[in-house]
């Protein structure tokens, strides 16, 4: 008896390799998508970024998979905003974690879940990064902005995520004082901001948040368990996925880890490689004209 074929799951991360370095989707890249969502294409993204910020970026794009946020801690609808799983940092973690990232010259936008409700939640802005960061999300106008006295208030809900906006040496120090204390439970992502590369960015999550984990669980939960992996990335957070992939492929722009770590390497993100890829490299498209 001939075995039924395993379901396809195309996985790409965001910045620099589904968007354009201008942080657009283009007209190909969402039109090619949708055709090929509307034939069954089984596709979702992840991001170290929030729902708040992904949803207009892909503004236009019908995903029907829930889609990875903030590098794992949420597996998400893409439509409705509702959370189908989330991992926090545990209470006492990251109390410490508060703790060393002030005390070592931090000062931290903390990412947290309480009463049904996201927050992003900041008190002092000491530095030009903290300060493009926030006007960005303000111009967004995010609704989990939340000023607060003293961001130690913050340890009350459940954090998800401390983002910190320093100069390179001082990021690393405080890195280096959170895994100290992190006793195996979290994670950390390190690397200067794509569109503000003086800043260095420093993220502080949960040991379970993240994309490689969140494909498993994202598979799981849409009954795609046995669904083959193909997953797109450019940055050093997506190196675990793209290695747990079935497929790993890299974009011609993303950092030589990447590379090393893909088993195809396309063109760029300013030249819709990923929607390209999907299109012509599986036979996806019976009756569909691509744009």
């Amino acid at each position: 008896m001939t075995q039924p074929s395993r379901p396809t799951l195309f996985v790409s991360d965001i910045d620099g390799t589904l968007l354009r370095d201008d942080r657009t989707l283009s007209d190909f890249t969402r039109g090619t998508l949708n055709g090929l969502i509307d034939l069954g294409l089984l596709f979702t993204v992840a991001s170290a970024r929030s729902i708040t910020s992904i949803r207009p970026l892909l503004r236009g794009l019908r995903l029907t998979l829930p889609v990875i946020e903030f590098n794992g801690a949420f597996l998400t609808d893409f439509t409705t905003g509702e959370h189908y799983s989330t991992f926090s940092i545990p209470h006492d973690i990251a109390t410490s974690c508060m703790r060393a990232i002030t005390e070592t010259g931090g000062s931290p936008f903390v990412s947290t879940v309480a009463a049904g409700a996201d927050f992003l939640s900041y008190g002092e802005i000491t530095n030009d990064g903290m300060r493009w960061h926030l006007s960005d999300r303000t111009e967004a106008a995010d609704p989990r902005l939340r000023r607060v006295r003293d961001t130690t208030e913050c340890l009350d809900e459940d954090v998800v995520c401390f983002t910190v906006i320093e100069r390179e040496p001082l990021a690393h120090s405080i890195r280096d004082a959170v895994r100290d204390v992190g006793a195996g439970l979290i994670d950390t992502n390190l690397s200067a901001h794509r569109y503000s590369p003086e800043w260095w960015w420093l993220t502080v999550h949960s040991v379970e948040a993240r994309k490689d984990r969140a494909v498993v669980r994202l598979a799981e939960y849409a009954g795609l368990g046995n669904a083959r992996v193909v997953a797109f990335g450019d940055d050093v957070n997506d190196i675990a996925m793209i290695a747990l992939a079935d497929t790993g492929v890299a974009v011609a722009n993303a950092h030589p880890d990447v590379i090393r770590a893909a088993d195809h390497v396309i063109g760029s993100n300013e030249q819709d490689a990923v929607a390209d890829y999907i299109a012509r490299e599986y036979d996806l498209t019976p009756g569909l004209t691509l744009p």
